[in-house]
């Protein structure tokens, strides 16, 4: 192992610090830096980049970062760690889940042909874009607004070759919430942007193996173990780290799941779910009910398949809101498919 340059800091084997990536300069002169922990083993071993705050609102994963690196102990770590706790900060900063300037979506394949010259975006994916291309592996944290559940979703179909798929599917095994393939849902919704365009099966496309975790509560700290967790598990697959894989709760379901895409209800009213999300449901199974405001019932939505929601994500208008106008979008569910 040699010493390792990241944005403006270089790493020893064995040791861990901080550095920035760069900046973005703002109208009133100052300047924004893009944070960065790095972790070198002192053993030969992958490079891992794990990502948080893609979109700016999801600091979930941020909070998941910081517990990684404060449980690292590089003299122990064979490869390195490169960790971005926010990816999107000018969106982090405002609370916004893309970026306010030009609102555009940081998970997107922007890294890899960003403009340096370009707008705000264009020029986050450039600064990030070589590190992202330095990954043997790629793990990219968000999260669900609750009620959700966790879970991890693969972009089998942007695999380059089998082996790439073979890797995303062990790694998402071993961090240990339920796995769901992303490729060719059956009902997508057009305010998501398609699938395949995400920074991570960008990364798939591009021969590395890759991961989107979305974790539970997406703009809160709470769900950082779980998280924390799930990566280090990653890197015991990877042989970067020594010790036994530690247990999720809620474990993953068994069986293999692909995303079947968004249920949607034709009524107006109130959204009351009727399960937890991340209970395995038969086709049929009641799902959610919509009632007006005398508490009548107007539609029940039924499980399309075998498999579960992960989440109600509500209508998106009024920020995830639970009173749903004519037409709206519930939440996600992904179909059991052995």
């Amino acid at each position: 192992m040699t010493a390792l340059s990241i944005g403006s800091a270089q790493f020893a084997p064995g040791t861990s610090g901080r550095t920035s990536l760069g900046s973005l300069r703002y109208p009133s002169g100052f300047s924004l830096d893009i944070p960065c922990l790095v972790a070198r083993g002192s053993g030969d071993g992958p490079v891992l980049v794990v990502s948080g705050a893609t979109h700016g609102n999801e600091i979930a994963g941020t909070a998941a970062i910081i517990r990684l690196m404060q449980a690292l102990d590089p003299k122990k770590l064979r490869g390195t760690v490169i960790a971005i706790p926010v990816v999107n900060i000018p969106a982090f900063n405002q609370g916004e889940y893309s970026t306010p300037q030009d609102g555009r979506n940081m998970a997107s394949r922007i890294y890899w042909n960003a403009d340096a010259k370009g707008t705000v975006t264009a020029r986050l994916g450039a600064i990030l874009g070589p590190v992202y291309r330095m990954a043997d592996c790629y793990i990219d944290l968000h999260g669900n607004r609750e009620p959700c559940a966790p879970m991890s979703m693969m972009f089998l179909s942007s695999a380059r070759d089998q082996e790439v798929r073979k890797k995303t599917i062990a790694i998402a095994d071993a961090f240990g919430v339920t796995a769901v393939d992303m490729s060719d849902p059956v009902a997508h919704p057009d305010w998501v942007g398609p699938a395949d365009q995400y920074s991570v099966p960008v990364a798939l496309e591009n021969g590395i193996p890759a991961l989107m975790v979305e974790l539970v509560g997406a703009y809160t700290v709470l769900d950082a173990e779980r998280g924390r967790k799930g990566v280090m598990n990653v890197m015991r697959n990877l042989g970067m780290i020594d010790g036994a894989q530690e247990k999720q709760d809620p474990a993953a379901l068994p069986g293999r799941y692909r995303y079947w895409g968004s249920l949607s209800a034709s009524a107006a009213g109130l959204l009351w779910p009727r399960v937890r999300p991340g209970t395995l449901l038969a086709k049929g199974d009641a799902v959610a009910e919509i009632t007006d405001l005398y508490g009548d019932v107007l539609e029940t939505v039924v499980s399309p398949a075998k498999g579960f929601m992960w989440s109600f994500n509500g209508a998106l208008y009024g920020a995830g809101t639970h009173a749903l106008p004519e037409g709206s979008d519930i939440g996600f569910f992904a179909e059991k498919v052995d």
